[in-house]
């Protein structure tokens, strides 16, 4: 009889994959199972399934948390585009020139442009629609 693949070293597998990338389908090929078993699994391991669902609760406010994290930037950015005001940048590069991850730091100011606001919002200027609202009253709306 073949020995089942649900090992200890196979669900550590399939729970760094699921971690990092929250892919059923990656962490399945990673660890060398197929979809099947790994939903089989979800039926008949409560503890298997509860992991699974831990961790794709996690990766799910991790990226609500990104998201609002990118709003509020990109509402200060944008703000500070319509002034015309200067805004400080980071950029990192990732690679030395030996393949090796480097974290190199450097710091400017920017006035930002329209097309630096069109790469934070993902549309163009022409995309963009813009409502504006008023509300008038008269002096009878008042009394």
């Amino acid at each position: 009889m073949a020995r089942s693949k649900y090992q200890p070293e196979t669900l550590d597998v399939i729970y760094k994959v699921l971690e990092l990338t929250g892919s059923d389908s990656a962490a399945c090929e990673a660890a060398k199972v197929s979809r099947a078993s790994f939903y089989d699994w979800l039926t008949k391991y409560p503890d298997f399934a509860e992991r699974v669902a831990d961790i794709k609760a996690t990766r799910l406010r991790q990226g609500q948390e990104q998201a609002i994290d990118r709003i509020v930037l990109a509402e200060d950015f944008i703000t500070k585009v319509l002034k015309g005001e200067k805004f400080k940048i980071t950029r990192q590069e990732a690679f030395n020139s030996q393949g090796q991850i480097v974290t190199l730091v450097k710091e400017e100011e920017i006035i930002p442009t329209p097309q630096m606001l069109e790469r934070v919002l993902g549309q163009t200027q022409a995309d963009m629609k813009v409502e504006v609202s008023f509300g008038i009253t008269t002096p009878e709306d008042d009394g």
